[in-house]
């Protein structure tokens, strides 16, 4: 799991310990498997937890949750507005949403999007929606939340966004893991190449 709760200082603190609470008794103690059945449990928890309080708290959490099954590689995923990229030399991933690619680039980014729903109070009850995504050798699955895009850096502090990290992710995804870790950070203290 990657998540990310909103909120700022002690209400942000105290959503992300209910939230992470929630997740815990979903898989320990309530023994659930299923990436959108757990995501529905824990919804629930944390909508019920936030109701016991006098308070309207309006916050929650993103996440992308995924199950792997080493065997057949299958990687199954559900998400409350994070969504989970896998980078292939294949340009066709069943059950993918959307793809990127480069110019002259051997591999294709798949994207496998997220219920638009955090977990919290939400006006409209979308349900959560298991994704299947059969890995091959060779390819890469990222999770990530938003603060990454929604950064701002550079000379001119630009926001960073999203097509500049899938073009970033894509060109750097044949390196090492720690190669990889170093280009996002210096890319941070750069000026994002926005096209």
């Amino acid at each position: 799991a990657v998540a990310d709760c909103t909120g700022h200082g002690v209400p942000g603190a105290m959503v992300s310990v209910i939230c992470s609470g929630a997740l815990n008794k979903s898989v320990k103690e309530q023994g659930l498997t299923e990436p959108s059945d757990i995501l529905e449990n824990v919804a629930s928890i944390v909508v019920n937890t936030f109701n016991q309080g006098n308070k309207q708290i309006k916050d929650g959490m993103d996440i992308a949750l995924i199950s792997c099954n080493e065997i057949t590689r299958e990687v199954r995923f559900a998400g409350a507005n994070n969504s989970i990229w896998v980078v292939s030399p294949s340009n066709t991933l069943q059950g993918a949403d959307s793809f990127f690619e480069v110019e002259n680039h051997p591999l294709t980014l798949h994207e496998f999007k997220a219920t638009k729903r955090p977990i919290g109070r939400y006006n409209v009850d979308r349900p959560f929606v298991t994704k299947r995504v059969k890995l091959s050798p060779g390819d890469a699955l990222y999770l990530f939340t938003d603060g990454y895009a929604d950064q701002f850096g550079g000379e001119k502090n630009k926001k960073f966004k999203y097509k500049t990290l899938k073009k970033l992710i894509l060109t750097g995804a044949e390196q090492t893991l720690p190669e990889q870790k170093r280009k996002l950070l210096d890319s941070l203290n750069n000026e994002p190449e926005l096209e």
